[in-house]
């Protein structure tokens, strides 16, 4: 636009001087200098500064257009890059959102009966009976938790095995991915997960086949962020885990802590 306002007053000062070198030639001259256009000499002479103006005019109008051209260039390869940027987001969003509705649909899937095999219940239903009936409440150590976890495991396999490997995989898509805020994403699933459901992904990461590459994920994503404080207590999960699985929870954290010094100290 800058540009353009130079080559228009230029412009204009070029049919000013045109403009007085006529009025010369017609007798009105207030400057004193005038041009005796009957003499071929002379009228053409009247055009000389003209043409020496005009002629560097163009040579300024080439250095602009060629200035134009390059921001025109660059404004393209920018709004090239955006374009790929919001594509690549697109087909990213379109992908996430599709493996949401797959790990819905796995979670509708698990089926868990009852302690007489009769009124199976589904979904997160199910996944709740397995924490509360199945798994139960800790065992005071470790070693015969992990017990306890594997066990109920291996009876439901078939179900769980999927369930893991969805869920996992979809954070693992979050994580190798380009997208800008890979955070936003991550609280989105976190955000679908049901209580019992943040527990027995705690419990897989703590005693089952998560504990090899799923924990790191749970722990750089905050997953355990929305988990009660009474299961992270109970299950020691502070122990288990780093303080980034809990997330943005520093008071909750610091009763963990504490309880665990108390623990430490007693034993």
């Amino acid at each position: 636009m800058t540009f353009k306002r130079a080559m228009f007053a230029a412009g204009a000062v070029a049919v000013a001087y045109l403009v007085f070198v006529l009025a010369s030639g017609l007798g009105f001259n207030p400057t004193g200098e005038s041009w005796d256009f009957s003499v071929p000499g002379q009228f053409g002479d009247s055009f000389g500064p003209l043409n020496t103006f005009m002629a560097a005019l163009a040579a300024v109008g080439a250095l602009g257009a060629y200035f134009a051209q390059r921001e025109e260039l660059a404004d393209a390869k920018i709004s090239a890059s955006t374009d790929r940027k919001l594509a690549s987001k697109r087909d990213f969003e379109s992908t996430f959102f599709n493996l949401i509705s797959l790990f819905r649909d796995t979670t509708n899937d698990i089926e868990v009966p009852d302690q007489y095999n009769q009124k199976p219940a589904r979904g997160r239903d199910a996944i709740k009976r397995i924490i509360e009936e199945k798994i139960g409440g800790t065992q005071g150590n470790d070693e015969a938790d992990s017990e306890n976890y594997n066990y109920v495991y291996l009876k439901n396999r078939d179900d769980l095995a999927h369930y893991f490997r969805t869920i996992h995989h979809i954070v693992k898509f979050i994580d190798d991915s380009d997208v800008e805020d890979k955070r936003l994403y991550a609280r989105l699933l976190r955000a679908s997960l049901s209580n019992s459901e943040a527990l027995l992904i705690a419990l897989n990461c703590s005693f089952g086949e998560g504990r090899t590459k799923f924990r790191e994920l749970i722990e750089k994503y905050a997953l355990l962020h929305n988990l009660s404080e009474d299961d992270a207590q109970c299950w020691r999960l502070i122990d288990k885990f780093s303080e980034g699985a809990f997330g943005d929870r520093p008071e909750m954290i610091a009763r963990l802590k504490q309880a665990r010094e108390e623990r430490q100290a007693s034993d």
